[in-house]
């Protein structure tokens, strides 16, 4: 049944992430659906922006080198050149949205997309209105961690290991 992962015995929906997050209007208004206890879907996701982009560009092929076995220099150097030459509408497109989840706060949304690289997915990572939200330095104390870290490795790209841990089976995708 549809979002019955979310349903509440009061006929209300929440997901969980550091909290429990009342999503009912999500589900009802802006035709969000629940995946799981933690996992939601958003007919519209946020895009990656340009500058997010050109950050995807630079580090796919050091995650890859990382992640991916018997991903060999030439391997590195062919996604390097096809990244340089792809335009940022195609790489949105190869992007695929999968799920969001709610971490910090009901409105700071976090998208999850992957790219397929030789049978593997790379798990990029949207925290854009997190970031937006860090930026407001009121919200967050100075020299805040997690703060820093968005700052430092902004979009974040991670890998099946970081959904399992992060989601259990949910999180992981197989096609």
């Amino acid at each position: 049944m549809k979002n019955m992962w979310c349903k509440t015995e009061d006929g209300r929906y929440e997901i969980w992430g550091t909290t429990p997050y009342d999503i009912t209007e999500r589900i009802e208004k802006e035709g969000c659906e629940c995946l799981s206890e933690s996992l939601l879907w958003n007919p519209k996701p946020k895009a990656f922006d340009p500058q997010q982009l050109q950050e995807i560009r630079q580090e796919l092929p050091n995650w890859a080198m990382k992640n991916i076995p018997n991903f060999t220099t030439k391997d590195r150097q062919d996604l390097q050149r096809e990244l340089t030459v792809m335009s940022d509408t195609d790489l949105l497109k190869k992007l695929k949205y999968r799920y969001s989840f709610l971490r910090y706060s009901r409105y700071q949304e976090i998208y999850v997309y992957t790219l397929k690289i030789k049978g593997k997915n790379a798990y990029c990572i949207n925290y854009k209105e997190v970031y937006d939200h860090y930026e407001n330095k009121e919200a967050y104390p100075p020299n805040d961690e997690f703060y820093e870290k968005l700052k430092k490795y902004y979009p974040i790209i991670e890998n099946e290991d970081w959904a399992r841990n992060e989601f259990r089976n949910e999180g992981v995708v197989y096609f």
